[in-house]
């Protein structure tokens, strides 16, 4: 079995491009960065992209500068990058807490650990709670998938962040 990702510009309204994927056997997909600062799209530009998805219920995949668990600053391009962590919990986040465009955005833009309370059976940030059911539905039907060019990058953040051994 095949899924197709069509991958989406995210620099104009792309509401009418997830709207074509509901209902189909597709997902959408989006850039998070690139070789030169201006393929980063904004946190605004993603917050809209995930919250389309989540409205249209059109599961997702996330490519290009998630090397990282939380959002930081990659000097060589000069750019902030997404964190993996921030896109799928801000999707699952978004997905059961109802977050609006705003706190989305300010979920994908997090960058201590601190901010993120990982229980057992639950993850917070802020006043927003999730249990493990939310995020298995939303890592099953929402945010199915995301690509970084590295391996040992994001393995070695989750250790850092003690979500790993």
């Amino acid at each position: 079995e095949l899924m197709p990702f069509f991958e989406l510009p995210v620099s104009s309204d792309i509401r009418g491009h997830v709207a074509a994927l509901s209902g189909s056997v597709a997902g959408a997909k989006v850039r998070t960065g690139g070789i030169v600062p201006e393929l980063y799209p904004s946190p605004e530009a993603v917050s809209e992209f995930l919250l389309a998805c989540i409205r249209a219920d059109v599961p997702f995949k996330a490519t290009a500068g998630l090397h990282h668990a939380l959002c930081s600053r990659n000097e060589q391009v000069e750019a902030d990058e997404f964190g993996f962590l921030n896109i799928f919990l801000g999707a699952a986040l978004a997905r059961a807490c109802r977050l609006d465009h705003e706190e989305l955005a300010e979920v994908l833009q997090e960058r201590s650990s601190d901010a993120f309370v990982f229980e057992e059976t639950s993850v917070s940030w802020r006043q927003h709670e999730i249990g493990i059911e939310e995020i298995v539905q939303s890592r099953t039907e929402g945010a199915i998938s995301y690509g970084s060019c590295a391996f040992d990058e994001p393995l070695s953040d989750l250790r850092h962040l003690g979500l790993i051994i």
